[in-house]
């Protein structure tokens, strides 16, 4: 039933030889999506299972269902398999950073002319040759911002982009956060491109030069770029 929801045969259906995350059988449905069986007990008293789509994954639903949406996919999963939401990924990508480029958000940060959502305010670097990410927030959280040089990250893999700059901005929700959103979504069609939006505003608000103390930076002015 999963697999031809997804748009694949059975034929397109492929085991493999190891299982992860406990679980004791995994499949392949089509190339990119991983498809868990026989996992941990749940309350229910049922064996619990594990789709997972990653970013090919991603693609490939778009691929075999031109006449599908997210929204389709998401009513399958939480409608028709009464399934949990543990972790949701939303990206959104800058194609030219001609409004914010990622060295001017970083210096920004530094000046700590920015206000967020997170518990703990401060953000973590990492630097390597796949470029810098900038993350607020860890796997442990409800939530996560990420913002990465994607163009870097593809080309260390020999990847070839036609773009000359990318970086995302990628929002990772986990558990009963992924759940609301994943609601919420649902019940603001008509504005997925505003509500994500607000997600990511409501994360990171990058503020105008000010000369407000950390207790009333929230007061300063957003920066208009």
């Amino acid at each position: 039933m999963i697999s031809e929801f997804l748009g694949f045969s059975e034929d397109e259906v492929s085991k493999d030889e190891f299982a992860q995350n406990r679980f004791q059988y995994q499949y392949k449905i089509g190339e990119d999506i991983t498809l868990r069986l026989g996992g941990p007990r749940l309350n229910s008293g049922y064996k619990s299972c594990s789709l997972e789509l990653k970013g090919e994954g991603c693609r490939s639903y778009e691929n075999r269902n031109q006449v599908k949406t997210w929204n389709d996919l998401y009513e399958f999963l939480l409608v028709r398999l009464n399934s949990n939401v543990t972790r949701l990924d939303i990206a959104i990508d800058d194609y030219d950073g001609k409004h914010l480029n990622i060295h001017e958000i970083k210096d920004k940060l530094d000046m700590n002319l920015y206000t967020t959502s997170f518990r703990i305010k401060e953000y973590t670097l990492y630097s390597s040759v796949k470029g810098i990410t900038l993350q607020f927030g860890s796997p442990t959280s409800t939530h996560m911002l990420v913002i990465y040089e994607k163009l870097k990250e593809q080309q260390s893999k020999g990847v070839y982009v036609p773009q000359k700059y990318w970086t995302r901005f990628e929002m990772r929700f986990y558990q009963d956060k992924a759940y609301n959103v994943i609601m919420n979504i649902l019940k603001n069609q008509d504005s997925f491109r505003n509500y994500t939006l607000g997600l990511l505003y409501e994360m990171l608000d990058i503020k105008e030069k000010n000369n407000y103390n950390s207790e009333s930076i929230h007061k300063a002015k957003t920066d208009l770029k």
